[in-house]
């Protein structure tokens, strides 16, 4: 959805030059989000038993295949599984796989150390880990090449990532 784009964008932008934890931030963003199946709208029968299986999956805490054409409201269904799910007040990370690198979405995922490469200065977390109990949506994940699938593979088997330049994995959930 457009408008919640922009909100999420513009909520981004106030937090961009402050510095405030990147915990914070994804709250402040994750605040004013609508719930469950609302933003789904239309009245097919095809439609309807699509909200029955997205009610059913977000009662379960595992991960969930959304698959679909572009443009046919993944995201929605992804967003409306997590707020009707246990951890609907934990953040909604969604990231565009297929707008980056390898090497840049494996940052922008697992995060990295201090020192792991020119110009990182200081640990940053990634968004596994800054959406603890919450929802990541991996979108264009097609677009991914076969080793990085690997490594999301190895995170959904085992619940650990390993920042960049880190020795020691750390849980997620």
């Amino acid at each position: 959805n457009t408008a919640d784009l922009f909100y999420i964008f513009q909520k981004a932008n106030e937090f961009k030059d402050k510095n405030i934890p990147l915990e914070e931030n994804l709250n402040a963003i994750n605040t004013n989000r609508s719930a469950g199946l609302g933003l789904i709208i239309g009245k097919s029968q095809l439609l309807e038993t699509a909200k029955k299986l997205i009610r059913k999956f977000a009662a379960i805490q595992e991960p969930v295949l959304v698959t679909g054409e572009t443009g046919t409201g993944k995201e929605l269904v992804a967003l409306a599984i997590h707020d009707l799910g246990l951890h609907e007040k934990e953040p909604f990370l969604a990231i565009n796989c297929g707008a980056l690198s390898d090497t840049l979405l494996q940052s922008e995922l697992f995060g990295y150390e201090a020192g792991a490469f020119t110009g990182a200065q200081k640990e940053k977390i990634g968004i596994f880990e800054a959406a603890g109990k919450g929802t990541v949506f991996l979108d264009e994940f097609e677009d991914v090449s076969p080793k990085m699938q690997s490594s999301l593979l190895r995170v959904l088997e085992t619940n650990e990532i390993r920042l960049i330049g880190g020795i020691n994995s750390r849980k997620i959930n």
